[in-house]
Parts: C-alpha cells; structure tokens; sequence
C-alpha cells in the first residue's frame, strides 16, 4: 500500500486578471510528496466579490468575520459541492491580497484534507471577508 502524505502547504499567491472576464485568479501551489507531482490549485473570484470586500487594518481593527465563522462557510460550502461529510482541516491562514491595488483586502485561506487513500484531493477555499466563499479548482498538474 502507497502511503501518500502531503507536505507542507507552499503558499505561493499570484494575482491575475483577465479584463473580458472581469476575474482574479489566486494560485495556490501544494506539493506531494508520493508521487513528486506537482498540484497547482486555482480560487477563481469575481472582480465585483473582491471589490464587495471590506477594507481591513489587522493593526486596527477586528476581522470582520471570525476563524469560526469562516470554517463554518468554508466547510458548508465544502460538503454541498463534494458530498463528503468526513473531512480534516489542514492549514487555516488570513492573508492579504497579493495585488498593490488590494492591499488593504485580506480572505481567510483554509485547507480541507481529503483522504488519500480513497483518491480525495486536498481542496482550498477562499473566505472573503464580506462571507463569500469560493473553493479551488485543480489544473491537473
């Protein structure tokens, strides 16, 4: 039997945007160990969404929405769009937008472990900080 363990989460945001689509793409690099592929996932949010997203001032101020309260949204959203009830968490962070434009913007970033050995993929999510919740989505790297 194949153990598949996944390394730590190598964070690597960039920031995209495609103008006719009026979407941001944040891309997420994790890498396993196993089988030394590389998976690059992708949180596709809508340039409205990002905008819609309060400004946040860690130094000043309370996060508008909880650590509670994002894990609840993410892993809401998590079970309707998967089907599985039995998940871990993995790594949860709060992170600014990696754009000059958005740099007063943060979203919770949270990892749900999936289990190897019934072929589940890791899945991140997005938690803006106005509540909206968008999940990755793997290239196939």
């Amino acid at each position: 039997m194949k153990i598949l363990s996944i390394s730590a989460l190598f964070v690597l945001l960039t920031l995209s945007f495609n103008a006719s689509s009026e979407e941001v793409e944040i891309e997420s690099r994790s890498h396993t160990t196993a089988d030394g592929v590389t998976h690059v996932q992708k949180l596709a949010l809508e340039l409205t969404d990002l905008e819609a997203t309060p400004k946040f001032d860690p130094s000043k101020e309370v996060v508008p929405i909880s650590i509670k309260e994002a894990i609840n949204l993410a892993t809401t959203l998590y079970t309707q769009k998967t089907q599985r009830e039995e998940f871990a968490l993995g790594n949860i962070s709060l992170n600014r937008f990696p754009h000059y434009k958005y740099r007063d913007k943060w979203f919770y970033q949270i990892e749900v472990i999936g289990n190897p050995f019934k072929g589940e993929p890791s899945v991140l999510l997005a938690v803006l900080l106005n509540g909206k919740v968008v999940m990755s989505v793997a290239d196939g790297t």
